[in-house]
């Protein structure tokens, strides 16, 4: 039950500071008017962030494969983000409506990739101290 606590807490601590970042940079560098509504599709990001880590804890048998599956998902974050920018950038046309897809990617990094992968740093780090700790004190690792 402890390391459920932990798991919550680096699910919360990771939401609160990626909707923070996200409310931030959607108001100031978007110029979203009523950005809360994307609080929700983030919400939803940083629990399959914190599933997959959570569950990559779980049943590793060393701290290793946390690094590499926090690795793994801040990659897919970054290709995720580069190919919404070329695409974006390749459909961009003069005229009306030209730049929508453009629009959308930026808004997708900014508005959500950027706090993802922020959530991720995050709680790599608060589950990668769990693991420090759970090594310290010589406690059993988790079936």
């Amino acid at each position: 039950m402890r390391e459920f606590g932990s798991h919550a807490l680096a699910f919360a601590l990771s939401l609160f500071v990626a909707g923070t970042i996200q409310q931030f940079a959607m108001v100031e560098i978007l110029a979203a008017h009523e950005p809360q509504t994307a609080l929700i599709p983030l919400a939803g990001i940083v629990l399959v962030v914190s599933l997959v880590l959570g569950l990559v804890a779980a049943w590793a048998k060393s701290a290793s494969a946390l690094n590499l599956a926090s690795a793994c998902l801040g990659g897919l974050f970054f290709l995720v983000g580069a190919a919404a920018l070329i695409f974006g950038a390749v459909d961009s046309s003069p005229g009306i409506g030209g730049n929508i897809l453009w629009g959308l990617a930026v808004l997708l990094d900014v508005g959500f990739l950027l706090p993802g992968a922020v959530a991720i740093v995050i709680q790599w780090w608060l589950l990668r101290h769990l693991w420090r700790h759970r090594d310290a004190l010589g406690r059993p690792e988790v079936p």
